[in-house]
């Protein structure tokens, strides 16, 4: 795929003077991360290690889901990675795989809330310095919302944001 990854894209929202285009922007984009897991999911699949750099947008805009090389398959008969091995960027991974539970599709819409608000505040909720400071983070400290840093954000999707944030897989989207 030709173009940015979402990374350099969200860099680049900083420099948006005109703040309703940037919100424009990160729903566009999250529609199409969501229908790119949705597509994944129906199949059995957890894509385990989504992140900004793993979503490539090409030169027509559209949001293009990569890197499928540690999913999961949720069929234990066909699951290529049955080890219970952390895999995944610590920054992004939801507070069941990090803890090393078993896992299912609401583990990826967790991620999905931290590229959220990396778009929405071109920043993470949570900074650390190794693994033991992401588990606590991501497993302990509550996010803070989007709208905390930016007042201007969308109400709706501060609430998005922050319901895919949940610690709890039963309490985020299902």
């Amino acid at each position: 795929v030709e173009g940015l990854d979402l990374h350099q894209t969200i860099r680049n929202f900083v420099e948006m003077e005109n703040l309703e285009e940037r919100w424009r922007r990160c729903e566009e984009l999250l529609i199409d991360i969501c229908r790119a897991l949705d597509h994944v999911h129906q199949r059995g699949l957890v894509h385990r290690d989504l992140k900004p750099s793993n979503i490539l947008i090409n030169p027509e805009g559209r949001a293009k889901l990569t890197d499928f090389g540690i999913v999961k398959d949720l069929d234990p008969n066909r699951d290529p990675h049955r080890t219970g091995t952390l895999v995944g960027t610590w920054a992004y991974t939801s507070p069941e795989q990090i803890a090393g539970r078993p896992l299912d599709h609401r583990s990826d819409l967790y991620s999905l809330g931290v590229i959220l608000f990396a778009m929405l505040t071109s920043r993470r909720p949570f900074a650390a310095k190794d693994m033991a400071g992401y588990r606590k983070a991501h497993m302990e400290l509550e996010p803070p919302r989007a709208r905390e840093i930016i007042p201007l954000i969308p109400e709706h999707l501060d609430t998005i944001c922050h319901r895919l944030l949940q610690k709890s897989p039963q309490d985020r989207f299902q």
